[in-house]
Formats: structure tokens, sequence, C-alpha cells
């Protein structure tokens, strides 16, 4: 556990704010001094918005080549929001704000891709392999995989792959602050993409742009393997007001 944690954050110096520092505060006392509190009804209301999303991408069609260890072979049946009720209901010390950081690394794991936007086929899978990054980068105690496999009915091999695929594919680039914890509720669920925003994700400077302060460009996406995976639901519903606790920047600082 503690081999894994300090793999995540090898190279960040020794005042960068950690997210995982926190935690312990965040478990009595809600997000410390910046950012909001989430609940489980925030990460369920997360996963419905981003299904939603994905699920308007439909399924494309593609070739061999194009395919990751992402995509499954048959269109899931299991919405996000369950994965995400497994997680907190059913996984030990999985904490709401590792949920909320893990559609983070799924956003940023999106901008890497043509169009932005997962399909239908690899959203589960995604969110599977960046929950298992997520958990590990910003807690101090966490379930093994082991333990998260069981949960979710899957081989610990294959969370194990998707792990490890999230992290090539993100440059080991995993730490979440505060502020993109809060970034991350308020596009999804008060906000939505903006229409340019999702134009400037269709091609490769537009992405690299946007994300220019959590990725870099580069990522070789693993050859795909034939295996099918949990899945998919419902339609979000989007607050009508932004919530009132902002935060102010906060630089982002690397592993």
């Amino acid at each position: 556990k503690v081999t894994v944690s300090v793999l995540y954050c090898q190279n960040v110096p020794a005042s960068t704010p950690r997210l995982h520092h926190f935690n312990q505060m965040t478990r009595t006392t809600g997000m410390p001094t910046q950012g909001t509190a989430y609940d489980a009804e925030t990460v369920y209301a997360l996963a419905d918005a981003v299904e939603a999303r994905c699920r308007a991408e439909g399924v494309k069609c593609r070739s061999d080549a194009e395919l990751t260890v992402y995509h499954s072979t048959a269109l899931p049946g299991v919405p996000l929001r369950t994965l995400a009720v497994v997680l907190l209901e059913f996984c030990k010390d999985v904490t709401p704000e590792a949920c909320v950081a893990a559609f983070e690394l799924f956003d940023r794991c999106q901008r890497r891709r043509p169009g932005g936007v997962a399909d239908e086929l690899m959203m589960h899978r995604l969110f599977v392999g960046c929950a298992a990054v997520a958990i590990k980068s910003v807690q101090e105690f966490f379930p093994p995989n082991t333990v998260v496999a069981a949960r979710m009915g899957i081989a610990r091999w294959e969370i194990n792959r998707l792990e490890a695929t999230v992290l090539h594919d993100l440059d080991w680039r995993v730490v979440v602050t505060l502020e993109q914890l809060d970034r991350i509720v308020i596009r999804h669920l008060y906000e939505g993409p903006a229409e340019d925003e999702v134009a400037s994700r269709a091609s490769p400077v537009g992405r690299l742009a946007e994300d220019s302060s959590s990725l870099s460009s580069g990522a070789v996406p693993t050859p795909a393997q034939s295996c099918a995976s949990p899945a998919t639901g419902s339609a979000a519903r989007r607050a009508t007001s932004p919530p009132e606790v902002l935060v102010s920047p906060i630089p982002m600082f690397y592993c």
C-alpha cells in the first residue's frame, strides 16, 4: 500500500499539496479549507451525467487497430451509477472524494481520444481503471484491487491491467487538486460542456491546449483484448445554479 502511494507521487516536490494528505481531515470535517464536501448523491449524479454523455456517442465503428483494453465486446447492461454504488457501499474505505477524482481522471483520459468523449463500449472499463488509480492517489487507506474486483464481478488481473493502462495513458500524472474536484462537478452537473469546448476537443491541438495543466501528448493505446465488462443506464439531471462554495485557483502539480 505504501509502495504504491510513493510510486504515484515519487516526483512531486515536498511542498506540493497532495489531496491524500488531507484524507483524514476530509473524513471528519469535509474538504479542508477549500473545495466542497461531496456525498454519495453527488457521485451518483456525476455517474448519470457522464453516462448520458457517453450514451449520446453511441457505438462507433472502428478498425481493430483503434480498439483498446477499455472496449467491451458487447454493450454492457449495468449503469455507471451501479459501479459507483459498489465502490461506495461495498468497498471498505472508498470515499466520495475518490469517486469524484475518478471522474476527473476519466475526463483526462477522454481528452486523449479523438472526439474527446468515450463511447458506450468503453466507458465502464475506463471508469473502473480510473477508479482503481484515483482511490490510491486520493486516499491513504484503500481496499486492495482483489476486493474491488470481487465486488465488481471482474477478475483481479483485469482490474490490474486497466489500472496500468490508465497510468500509462496519463503518463503517471494522476494528482487531483481540490479545485479540479469542484470543477468536474460544476462542469457535469451545473454547466455541461460548452459547444466551443466540444469543438476544440475534436482536434489534437484543442485537446492539448485544454489539458495543458494535467497531461502531455504522445500516449500510445494498449492493443485490444476481447473481454466483456460491466455497464450503462440513465440520464442525468442538471441543477439550475452552481454551488455557492467555489475555490480559488490552485496550480496543478504532477506526479
